[in-house]
This record gives structure tokens, sequence and C-alpha cells, in this order.
């Protein structure tokens, strides 16, 4: 009932819970054999392969945004585990987070409310990642 349970990334957790420990452990072997004989057989060509999808797939800086912060500070604000409901919502008509709602609302503030998950097994250390260095973690 779960097709893509094993080709997408999942929690680890998660997979031993549905596959149980025994057949979880022979998965985990397999994925690491295949990890490494792929990375020992890489060669040359392989680079190509990542220059041309590079060269194929490039996009042109937005010109609205390109150099936006030239000159400016630059802090970005990462809450682990803080979900963009929370960003305007109110308790008995009292804002729950009045700091961030006024910073999510400046004109001088870059507020991303359409994000979405990318992280592998990492979690956190995933986000920070792609966040750092604007790239995607690898999926092992």
């Amino acid at each position: 009932d779960r097709p893509e349970l094993l080709t997408r990334s999942f929690d680890r957790n998660y997979l031993v819970k549905y596959l149980g420990t025994y057949n979880f452990t022979i998965y985990d072997a397999v994925q690491n054999v295949k990890s490494n004989s792929q990375r020992a057989l890489a060669d040359s060509s392989d680079v190509t392969d990542v220059e041309n999808y590079m060269k194929a797939n490039y996009d042109v800086p937005n010109n609205v945004y390109f150099g936006k912060a030239e000159g400016k500070n630059v802090i970005y604000v990462s809450l682990e585990s803080l979900q963009s409901f929370i960003i305007d919502y109110k308790i008995n008509g009292k804002e729950v987070t009045p700091f961030l709602n006024k910073l999510a609302h400046d004109n001088q503030t870059f507020y991303f409310d359409n994000f979405f998950h990318q992280t592998g097994q990492g979690k956190t250390s995933d986000a920070e990642f792609m966040m750092e260095n604007s790239l995607y973690t690898l999926s092992q």
C-alpha cells in the first residue's frame, strides 16, 4: 500500500516500523553496498553528465531580486519546527508571535511562506545546509 516506500527518502524509524528490523537491516545493507559501489565505480564521464545537466538547466538570475541585498547585512532566521500558520496567529485577540509578525511584514524583509520540505535523513542538518549553500542535500 506504499508503492514509493523504498524509492523515496523516508525516516529510518518509519522504515523499521513498516518493514521490521530484519527486513530493514537487509534493505539498509543493500543500499550501502549500492551507494559505495556507485562511488567506487565513478569516472570522469559522470562529471561530464553533471556539467551537461547544469548547462541544460541554467536559469538566468531574476533581475527583481538579483543584487537586492548588495551592501546590506543579511540575516536569516531559521526556526526549527516552527510552522507558518503561527505567523499572524492570535489567541484571544493577542498575537502569539508579535516580533516575527512585524519582521515578516516589513518591506525590507524577504519572508518565504511557501517553503517546501526538502530534507532527507539529516533533517536539521539538511535544512541548514540548503539554507546556507542553496544546494539540495544528498539522498543518503
